[in-house]
């Protein structure tokens, strides 16, 4: 084990992502089963994992500088007598995530703080003053369905700008809840798949923005031959926000498709692709409803050696405008890295 944290570190030189695999098949943690980017949609999950990992994303426009990766986060998980406990230093919008699951569930905890930072807020130099709260609780049930996971999440963010000419404090609560039910004889083994969350935003104390929204999907996440792993969802969706002196905006996710594909070439190489199409309805106040389509597309790469999984995104930039030589693309090969250590 140690040679391995060892070897892990010295990785780091070059491989620091934000979650590349995650990224590609499908870019939603709830539909992921062999994965430990699951836990954070469903926490009682964290005792399946024992892991360090370390992730980076690359930076767009830097060319060849010293500064083309960028760090993303690193930390892990690890079973002691059946509890399972960690820490993740720059995950998401936290500073420090704590995990923690004595068996029957588990908790994350996360917390960021930024204080008198120097920053631009519109045309003016202002000082950051930033710190937000999070926690999420989950477990495994035996009911409705053959089993099922549930989540339950809080949290608490503030920011303020302030300078000679002007401050603004910005503050948001926010609940959140998931369920998804596995159901192992069919194809489609996650059903449902439904999320949902309420938040209210103050600004200044003055403006008040209340925001309410669900989806409901069913997925399937199975081996669908010896070599190929399919992850696939569809779903519909709301999202209504409300300000207390406005009109509403009302948002219709009328079909919501995510769908991923894993393919092992041989003991040790992966290739990955993801596509996702959503069909939104977006009606603002009296205006005219809008109906759009967008769609897009991911690819990447897995590498297994021994304990180690090194996973990477291929870059858009590449994908679409071909290699340095030819394009004069400054993204480079690959737009996110990580590597990650199973104990």
């Amino acid at each position: 084990m140690r040679a391995g944290i060892i070897a892990l570190v010295l990785l780091t030189a070059f491989s620091y992502a934000s979650d590349p695999r995650l990224t590609v098949l499908t870019g939603d943690a709830r539909l992921l089963l062999n994965d430990f980017n699951e836990m954070w949609a469903f926490p009682g999950t964290i005792s399946k994992y024992q892991f360090c990992s370390i992730s980076s994303i690359a930076v767009e426009g830097m060319g060849d500088s010293g500064e083309k990766w960028k760090l993303g986060w690193f930390g892990g998980v690890t079973n002691s007598g059946g509890t399972s406990w960690g820490a993740v230093y720059n995950h998401d919008k936290h500073i420090l995530e704590v995990l923690y699951n004595p068996g029957s569930f588990g908790i994350i905890a996360g917390v960021d703080y930024i204080k008198n930072e120097t920053t631009n807020y519109g045309p003016l130099e202002c000082i950051k003053d930033q710190y937000s709260f999070s926690t999420s609780f989950g477990t495994g049930l035996a009911f409705p369905f053959e089993y099922s996971d549930i989540s339950l999440g809080a949290e608490y963010f503030s920011v303020k700008y302030s300078s000679a000419e002007t401050s603004t404090k910005t503050t948001e609560l926010q609940f959140n809840t998931s369920l998804r039910g596995h159901t192992d004889h069919a194809f489609f083994n996650l059903f449902p798949v439904i999320s949902a969350e309420f938040s209210r935003l103050d600004i200044q104390d003055s403006i008040i923005v209340t925001t309410i929204s669900a989806d409901l999907g069913i997925a399937v996440n199975r081996m669908i031959s010896p070599e190929t792993r399919l992850i696939a969802g569809a779903f519909i969706g709301v999202n209504n926000s409300s300000p207390e002196d406005g009109d509403d905006a009302l948002t219709l996710d009328l079909i919501h498709i995510k769908a991923g594909i894993e393919q092992r070439i041989n003991s040790w190489l992966f290739l990955r692709a993801g596509a996702i199409s959503i069909t939104n309805r977006f009606k603002d106040g009296e205006k005219d409803a809008v109906v759009t389509t967008r769609i897009s597309s991911r690819f990447g790469l897995g590498f297994e050696i021994f304990n180690f999984s090194l996973d990477a995104g291929i870059s858009e930039g590449f994908l679409h405008n071909g290699p340095y030589m030819i394009s004069g693309n400054s993204e480079g090969f690959l737009g996110s890295l990580s590597c990650t250590y199973y104990f």
